[in-house]
């Protein structure tokens, strides 16, 4: 500072200096509060307005995640305009850090032995990878925590390897789908090309729309755990208020496929088949769910559910039929019933039951349904449905297996 300019500054009174600090900072806070009010007003007036009043949600969603679009920092995208990341890169951000932890390092934090650790990773559908560093704290962690529940006592080492293969199993699936999401994603923005082979060139791709999808999918599988495990107790608090008498393991099995689907996937092109499963799974899945009862599996051109009602199996057949009747791009959908004991485990059932509701659907015919004589018994005083005895045909491992198609009675 000058000599010059340091004298003015002390010329100038205190008092005068606070005064105007005040008054900027009072001029300043009245600015920022018009502009709040305002901005208040404008979204208040748009989210009542008739027009946007269904957008608001949505726009509010969508508006905290990062747009798929958005073009990356040019020291980030490559001399074709891509964005650039290697896979390396992508599996860093998937699992957290770089993998730089043996099996062995894994065991030995986690105070646990090299073969438990290994038992657990097959468990998971992995396959062993010796002495390659293809851990990372986070493997540490969760084995940490699995075994707590061990030696605290809550569940036995079998129990957890149990319990450990179904979540394999299941989300093995789930990450293949959610793959297949974002694969379709880039393939309709024109990033890859519609052969959907993932080049090198793609995984920059891949990883920008991985950073928007994965806390999207990690809440979303979560909170949807948490909702099936509160039905499953629902469930099975229901059964223990009916009583003892009550009980059973009898249940009605709904399998249900596409006839003609093997033809089919050799004539049309591989996008148009992704197509067509992921709608008949979907429209199913959702008939299933609408009466309240279990979807066990869908399999491409299957699907399996079940439910303790005989009747409201039969009404969800009857209905697959007529969701999917309409779809000239679907073809009809052939379906077996049975009735009786199975096996539950692991999310999913076992059992001569569904055996026999699988024999029946590969007996009947296109757009038709064919139900075993246990659930004839069950149903046969309803009203809603009427039955055709079908003449009796072998059937692997049940010899010859009568069967009756059910059909919705005209006055329903």
């Amino acid at each position: 500072m000058s000599e010059r300019s340091g004298r003015a500054a002390k010329k100038t009174p205190a008092a005068k200096v606070t005064k105007k600090a005040t008054a900027t900072k009072a001029s300043t806070k009245r600015s920022a509060t018009k502009k709040r009010t305002t901005r208040k007003a404008a979204t208040k007036t748009a989210a009542t307005s008739p027009a946007n009043a269904k957008a608001t949600q949505s726009d509010r969603i969508l508006a905290t995640r990062p747009a798929l679009t958005e073009v990356p920092p040019a020291a980030l995208v490559s001399e074709q305009g891509k964005p650039v990341g290697s896979l390396d890169d992508f599996v860093t951000h998937v699992l957290g850090s770089p993998p730089e932890l043996t099996s062995s390092q894994v065991a030995e934090r986690a105070g646990v032995s090299d073969d438990v650790t290994r038992a657990l990773w097959r468990a998971m559908g992995f396959a062993d990878v010796g002495g390659a560093a293809e851990f990372t704290d986070a493997d540490v962690e969760a084995l940490k925590s699995l075994m707590s529940l061990v030696e605290a006592g809550y569940i036995s080492y079998d129990e957890a390897i149990e319990m450990v293969r179904a979540i394999g199993q299941h989300t093995s699936r789930l990450a293949e789908w959610q793959g297949n999401i974002i694969a379709r994603s880039l393939i309709e923005r024109g990033v890859m090309a519609q052969h959907g082979v993932l080049e090198a060139e793609d995984i920059g791709a891949l990883l920008r729309d991985s950073k928007a999808y994965q806390p999207v999918l990690e809440e979303l599988m979560i909170y949807s755990w948490r909702r099936q495990m509160t039905s499953n107790a629902m469930r099975a608090s229901a059964i223990a208020d009916a009583g003892p008498d009550a009980r059973t393991d009898a249940m009605t099995v709904g399998f249900a496929d596409l006839a003609g689907f093997t033809r089919l996937s050799r004539q049309i092109p591989e996008e148009d088949l992704a197509i067509l499963v992921q709608q008949f799974e979907s429209v199913s899945a959702d008939v299933v769910a609408s009466r309240g009862s279990r979807l066990i599996k869908t399999l491409g051109d299957e699907v399996l559910f079940v439910d303790e009602s005989p009747k409201k199996v039969a009404k969800i057949a009857l209905e697959l039929h007529e969701a999917h009747h309409g779809d000239s791009d679907v073809p009809r959908m052939r379906i077996g019933l049975a009735t009786g004991p199975v096996l539950l485990r692991m999310g999913d059932v076992f059992g001569t039951t569904v055996n026999r509701a699988s024999r029946l659907t590969a007996m009947a015919k296109p757009g038709s349904t064919f139900v075993d004589s246990t659930t004839v018994d069950e149903l046969e005083h309803h009203d809603n449905f009427v039955f055709k005895a079908m003449r009796p045909r072998p059937a692997r491992g049940f010899g010859l297996l009568r069967a009756w198609s059910l059909a919705r009675a005209k006055s329903d």
